[in-house]
């Protein structure tokens, strides 16, 4: 593989496969286990799904003597940046709980000079985890844009007062969650 670090999409067949052999590296798994450990993977288009990952050597697929393809981790699948989304069912159980947090909180991540802006109830325990100005949170792609309307309306319900939120996409690519002030 290449030195660049490959991402693929948050719950594509690659990101569940990949993710499972980074941390499950000792397992095999076929078509059918995939198939079946996974409902929304269609068995048919795993062999197609999962080729480039088999051809830079991050997965690797052998038969067996019965004609049984099966598939293991390969000696690049460290190569692959697999990040953990904050989901919604995340932050609705640490609101639910009135635990601590269970967010990884990043801090110096680069904000992007992107600008963009429904209610900050549903994402009060994200925006909470993030106490200091410069800490960051991945987040889901499709959640993004709920977070990012919730941060406009709690800075304008807060009259401009701190904390202030900014969502955008890091240079990774992931989305993510900043605390600006």
């Amino acid at each position: 593989m290449t030195n660049k670090k490959y991402r693929p999409r948050f719950g594509s067949v690659a990101h569940l496969v990949v993710s499972f052999f980074q941390n499950n590296k000792d397992e095999e798994l076929t078509p059918d286990d995939m198939a079946a450990k996974w409902p929304e993977i269609r068995r048919a288009s795993i062999h197609s799904a999962l080729g480039p990952f088999v051809l830079n050597e991050v997965l690797l697929r052998r038969r067996d003597e019965f004609g049984e393809y099966f598939y293991s981790s390969g000696p690049c699948i460290d190569d692959v940046d697999i990040c953990a989304p904050v989901t919604m069912v995340d932050v609705l159980q640490a609101n639910i709980s009135g635990s601590t947090h269970k967010f990884h909180v990043d801090v110096d991540v680069p904000i992007p000079r992107h600008k963009s802006g429904v209610r900050a109830s549903k994402w009060q325990a994200l925006f909470d985890a993030l106490k200091l100005k410069g800490q960051s949170v991945v987040v889901a792609q499709e959640d993004a844009k709920a977070i990012k309307a919730n941060a406009a309306y709690m800075k304008k319900k807060q009259e401009g007062k701190p904390p202030h939120f900014h969502v955008g996409q890091d240079a990774k690519g992931a989305w993510r969650v900043w605390r600006t002030a």
